[in-house]
């Protein structure tokens, strides 16, 4: 198989210099996919990825690719954007969700309009602007503080759980500051457990994995900090904040509870159009027993970690390795994009790899 993977620079995709770290992380992921489909025995590329001559880029790829990973990253939603949309115009396979999904899923506001449409329950919430940020939250406290247009936590730290008016708007003012503008999201912060629900696959052969959660021990239990992923704790590798916050499977829902958690993670992505690989972040309310959605990630981060990596855990269950993980995802990609011109002709027939 012959695999494309893209990634872009920090200064390509906007990220200020407190976000380095993550874009760093980006790519040197993007690295190890590009390693890891080589050991299997296929064929693949890593291709940096500029703005300009952006789809002479990409036709160059359409000439020798099966499938494409889109690895790039950006502050806002430009540049991915444009990257998924012109796959998709060129007609190249790409493993992920189509420009509609990733537009939904990198826009906190939007995609919960969907999931409050599709009757999963959500926790309340409000955007703050630079016209309305003086505005009271009309909830209870605490609430959680964040960007709307933000992937890998980046808006998310201890402080971001706010617990009166003045904490609250003090955090949207330095949010809508720091990025320029952007909406921030107010929240109302769910007391519970944090769990993750990883779809792969897409239409008839999508599959939850088995369900894991991220576990707040030691420190987070000590009653200084508030159990939530932070971007700390996601890459400040070898902290306190990081290493107590590892990955476990969930054993101790009920049979009713784990079924009704991968329904509408399924449903949602079908919903949202998050082909291919996906996962859902659930905060479960121990007291009420609701599976409250707080966000759904396309094009979500793929390690080889089975310690701190839900994904990686949930996998791991299975008895899938990272290469088996990943070539899963491709030949989805390409099934997809087969399903698509299959439909097109009147042809919706099985296609397999």
């Amino acid at each position: 198989m012959k695999i494309a993977v893209l990634y872009n620079s920090a200064d390509e995709g906007g990220f200020l210099k407190d976000d380095i770290k993550y874009v760093e992380d980006a790519i040197a992921n993007a690295g190890r996919l590009v390693n890891r489909f080589n050991d299997s025995g296929n064929h693949a590329r890593l291709i940096e990825i500029t703005r300009k001559n952006l789809t002479r880029q990409l036709i160059d790829v359409k000439k020798w690719v099966d499938v494409v990973f889109n690895l790039t990253e950006a502050v806002g939603l430009g540049l991915v954007l444009e990257i998924i949309g012109k796959l998709e115009d060129l007609d190249i396979p790409f493993a992920g969700a189509s420009e509609y999904g990733h537009k939904l899923t990198s826009d906190k506001s939007l995609v919960k309009k969907v999931i409050r449409e599709m009757n999963v329950p959500t926790p309340e919430w409000k955007i703050y602007t630079k016209h309305n940020f003086r505005e009271r939250w009309p909830g209870r406290f605490p609430v959680i503080v964040k960007s709307t247009t933000e992937h890998g936590s980046m808006s998310i730290h201890q402080d971001s759980v706010t617990s009166n008016q003045k904490q609250m708007k003090d955090k949207v003012k330095e949010l809508l500051d720091k990025y320029k503008g952007l909406p921030v999201m107010v929240e109302a912060y769910i007391d519970g457990r944090e769990i993750n629900s990883t779809v792969i696959g897409s239409y008839e052969w999508a599959r939850c994995l088995p369900l894991s959660e991220m576990v707040f021990e030691g420190s987070y239990k000590r009653g200084t900090k508030w159990p939530i992923y932070t971007y700390e704790a996601k890459y400040n590798y070898h902290t306190v904040d990081f290493d107590d916050a590892p990955a476990r499977l969930v054993n101790w829902l009920t049979p009713k509870e784990m079924k009704l958690i991968e329904n509408i993670s399924l449903s949602v992505c079908e919903a949202t159009e998050c082909f291919d690989y996906a996962r859902t972040d659930i905060r479960f309310d121990l007291k009420s027993r609701t599976p409250y959605m707080v966000d759904l990630n396309s094009y979500p981060c793929l390690l080889e970690d089975t310690k701190y990596d839900t994904i990686g855990i949930s996998r791991s269950a299975l008895g899938w390795d990272f290469n088996k993980l990943i070539m899963e995802i491709a030949k989805s990609g390409i099934r997809r994009h087969q399903k698509y011109h299959n439909i097109r002709r009147g042809e919706d027939q099985a296609y397999a790899i």
